[in-house]
């Protein structure tokens, strides 16, 4: 502070006794005498510049463009805050073009990264008014120190030296942090400015202060209010693995575990409060392998005149906090395990007395805790587990085994066996001796119960799968054949599904009325069919066959979509449940698959649903492959017919074929044509018209008959041709 006073008031005298503005008085001195005036500024150490009234540069000294990487005359004009850091340049621009700066402001900005890479020192700038400053434009001088290890030793005294000179006579105005008003940001400048190490102790107690800082198993920092770090000890690198130097660039906050940092407000406001007053904070810290370190943190906060720091002791206590919280827990899990626990405890002598039991236990078998210690354990147990139990406790309670686990029956008070998985283990006094059995009963009732489901299913998807595999090899599927392939269908849903009723209706041409074409019951096993609906009387059924893959009504009777089936069918037949899927031709409805349940209600699966529509589907293959065989059968029957009226004709008779590339292919002939011609016409098979007969492939005939199969225009022509006395042309 003191050489920055002293530099203001020389820089000011030499530009204000010129007699005219400050402004101007630079202007002047840098054209009278360019070379003395820059000589003047880069003789001096400190970073310098000179800036106008919008915070452009002016004039610059060779350590300010040495720190920024440019060459003073390359600065003139350009802004100042856009060549310091990045993050503070807001407020470095606040203070340059405001008209309001009558007096010295400090702020402490992070040091620049060297030329060689390595981090340098905080910086303290002081931005000063050259003379006045109205809006007509001022000048500022600007002045940046770096921050040394000295100033720190001051800072840990509380006395101020006796020599140290006021600044500007007391007129000074505390410098505002750069996180906000609340406390006071800055660093004493340091004498010793330089690119060295700049923790450097002074010698009266460097034997005292570098063991501590060098081997303490705590971190030593000093921080700004805003968290930057302004000192790290070495022991940083041993505790949360970061380099001293790689600490500087960080802020504090940065490394604070985003939930702590709520907590650690207040206390860094309280702290600021009360300069001198010792604050502690829990809190967790970032580790440089990323993990978060338990640290407690003691510190004090520090005001010398403008400067306001925390100067911190931080202790890792992670491991000290993992063991207590660990013994915290070991001993509130010992005393809550057996009370607080949704598992039954039970704890019983060796000769099998129930000596204590947890509330769990009592809510899972239905007793009070004073009727469980009237009972031992073997009353509880369901006979035919006791068998495989009994030798395994035995051997618990010889040693020859460490726990027992088993799943068993235990009674519960109102006479139903309760499904537990019952893990135990003998605790033994100094000598070996059991003393008592600890055991454990968890309720798997619901467990047994949906493992016995999903037996139960997956039994039942087997018979479905089953069911499908050989209706899609069956005979009659394959073949065509209708009626036998329903009867196959029929059956095989109704053993698959366990079902009395099953059967197929088809719609008729007219689509207003539905025919059952196969009905089997299953517990006759008995075929039936004729019975017929009126379509018209059901749209709610025929609409929802239309719009879904399945009708599952569990309630038949009362199902919206089947309601209107109860008085006619349902209710006649007995018929309380029904699954029934369309079965659709070229996506239209062509008729239903029906499977019927009587008896009580029954609530259709997932797995039983998705198999009725895979069923109306083999319904449908069915239909198809009868159709195809009908098919199949008509064309067999044409086919006859066609052979027959030209194999028996008197006439010759040739066919061809128009293929897409316009060549005509001999394809068949009849027995008269060959007895005319004299020749067997098989042989011609394959060959265009101009290769079978060459005589004609120079006459109209070709493309006549080229028109005929293309557009099917009839020719005649009389042309025949003798020698000896067969016929050689036609």
């Amino acid at each position: 502070p003191y050489g920055m006073s002293m530099l203001s008031v020389i820089l000011s005298r030499e530009v204000v006794v010129m007699g005219e503005r400050p402004q101007q008085g630079v202007q002047r001195a840098s054209e009278a005498e360019p070379r003395a005036w820059s000589a003047h500024l880069d003789a001096i150490t400190a970073l310098v510049v000179v800036v106008d009234d919008g915070g452009r540069i002016v004039e610059a000294n060779a350590a300010f463009a040495e720190s920024v990487g440019s060459p003073p005359p390359d600065l003139k004009g350009r802004e100042l805050w856009k060549l310091l850091d990045d993050h503070h340049a807001p407020r470095v621009e606040e203070v340059l073009t405001s008209a309001d700066l009558v007096r010295r402001v400090q702020i402490l900005l992070p040091g620049r990264r060297g030329v060689e890479g390595d981090h340098r020192p905080p910086i303290v700038w002081s931005f000063s008014p050259l003379g006045s400053r109205p809006a007509s434009g001022g000048v500022v001088l600007g002045v940046g120190l770096e921050v040394g290890s000295n100033d720190l030793l001051d800072l840990a005294s509380p006395d101020k030296s006796a020599d140290e000179p006021d600044l500007e006579n007391g007129d000074r105005t505390a410098p505002e942090p750069l996180g906000g008003p609340s406390a006071s940001v800055g660093a004493k400048a340091s004498p010793k400015s330089g690119h060295g190490s700049w923790f450097e102790p002074s010698t009266e107690i460097n034997d005292l202060i570098r063991p501590l800082l060098e081997h303490s198993s705590d971190i030593i920092t000093v921080l700004t209010s805003d968290g930057d770090f302004v000192y790290v000890s070495p022991s940083v690198s041993r505790v949360l693995g970061h380099e001293p130097s790689q600490m500087l660039r960080e802020n504090a906050f940065d490394l604070v575990h985003p939930e702590d940092l709520e907590k650690l407000g207040p206390r860094i406001a309280e702290g600021l409060e009360n300069p001198g007053t010792p604050q502690q904070v829990e809190c967790r810290v970032r580790h440089a392998d990323g993990s978060w370190r338990i640290v407690e943190v003691r510190g004090v906060a520090h005001h010398q005149d403008e400067l306001a720091l925390m100067i911190l002791n931080i202790t890792d206590i992670s491991q000290r906090r993992l063991a207590e919280d660990a013994l915290a827990e070991s001993e509130e899990r010992f005393r809550s395990a057996f009370e607080n626990t949704a598992i039954g405890k039970v704890l019983w002598t060796p000769d099998e007395k129930i000596a204590r039991v947890n509330r769990a236990v009592c809510d899972i078998l239905g007793f009070e805790e004073a009727e469980m210690l009237q009972l031992t354990w073997r009353e509880q147990v369901h006979p035919d587990d006791l068998t495989s139990l009994t030798p395994l406790i035995g051997d618990l309670l010889a040693g020859s085994i460490p726990a027992v686990r088993a799943d068993v029956r235990v009674r519960h008070r109102d006479g139903p066996w309760i499904w537990g998985r019952a893990t135990m283990s003998a605790c033994r006094d100094t000598a070996g001796k059991p003393q008592y059995i600890i055991g454990e009963f968890e309720d798997i009732t619901e467990a047994r119960n949906r493992q016995e489901e999903k037996r139960v299913r997956l039994n039942r998807i087997q018979r479905q799968q089953s069911a499908l595999v050989a209706l899609a090899s069956h005979t009659a599927l394959v073949q065509g054949d209708r009626d036998a392939a329903f009867h196959a269908i029929t059956e095989a849903s109704a053993e698959a599904l366990d079902m009395e009723r099953v059967s197929v209706w088809m719609l008729n041409e007219e689509r207003n009325e539905l025919l059952c074409v196969d009905l089997y019951e299953s517990s006759s096993k008995h075929h039936s069919a004729g019975q017929a609906l009126d379509a018209d009387k059901y749209p709610a059924y025929f609409a929802a066959l239309e719009s879904g893959r399945v009708v599952d009504a569990d309630d038949a009777v009362n199902d919206p979509r089947t309601v209107e089936y109860a008085p006619d069918y349902l209710e006649p037949h007995g018929i309380v449940s029904m699954l029934d899927a369309p079965i659709r031709i070229a996506g239209e409805v062509a008729g239903v698959v029906c499977h019927e349940h009587v008896g009580e209600p029954r609530l259709w699966q997932s797995d039983e649903v998705t198999f009725a529509g895979e069923i109306a589907d083999q319904a449908a293959h069915a239909l198809v492959s009868a159709q195809r065989k009908r098919a199949e059968l008509r064309l067999r029957v044409s086919e006859e017919r066609f052979r027959s009226i030209v194999n028996s004709s008197p006439m010759g008779l040739h066919m061809y074929r128009l293929e897409p590339d316009g060549r005509l292919v001999f394809t068949g002939a009849n027995p008269a044509s060959d007895a005319i011609l004299g020749v067997d016409c098989r042989s011609f098979i394959g060959k265009t018209i101009e290769e079978a007969f060459p005589p004609l492939a120079g006459t109209e005939v070709p493309d006549r008959y080229r028109e005929a199969a293309s557009r099917g225009t009839p020719w005649h022509v009389e042309q025949i041709e003798y020698q000896d006395e067969l016929i050689r042309g036609a």
